[in-house]
């Protein structure tokens, strides 16, 4: 059995999460991925019966809209899950690869997951909560996944 890296290094690669992501990594992908999530997101819950429509990154349902910026475009959730994941690999003394493989994992299960949030944004759009939509995307999304995310590995 391969032994598992110090604690003290696992612990230590925790510092990366540290660092603020630059504004240059929402860029590399806008406006492209956030109109490929309105899009999507317009025909889905407008496949439901909802009058929506979605060109570029802006969605209209009514007289309400939103707009996926640069923000929406899961970057935060990637930063997120990858944390999260690191840290409970941290926390059980999983080795450094164990620890790389599981973070990459969590980086890949980040899209679905942010494509299920816009959805749930623009059903709240349709329901005529705009405001609610916005904070879901903006805070929200991120600070559920933290909470249960922790909360998850603490009670495991």
């Amino acid at each position: 059995m391969e032994k598992p890296y110090a604690p003290a290094l696992m612990t230590a690669l925790l510092a990366f999460w540290a660092i603020p992501l630059p504004g240059s990594a929402f860029g590399l992908t806008t406006p492209n991925l956030e109109s490929g999530y309105a899009r999507f997101g317009a025909a889905a819950i407008g496949a439901l019966g909802a009058d929506i429509s979605a060109s570029g990154p802006l969605i209209r349902s009514g007289a309400e809209h939103l707009e996926l910026d640069p923000y929406h475009s899961g970057i935060h959730l990637v930063f997120m899950t990858t944390l999260l994941t690191w840290y409970a690999a941290a926390r059980n003394g999983l080795t450094l690869p164990a620890a790389l493989a599981r973070a990459a994992l969590a980086a890949l299960i980040a899209v679905p997951l942010q494509i299920l949030a816009v959805l749930v944004a623009i059903a709240l759009l349709v329901a005529g909560s705009p405001e609610v939509a916005n904070f879901w995307l903006d805070d929200g999304l991120w600070l559920l996944t933290a909470i249960l995310g922790i909360v998850w590995i603490e009670t495991r």
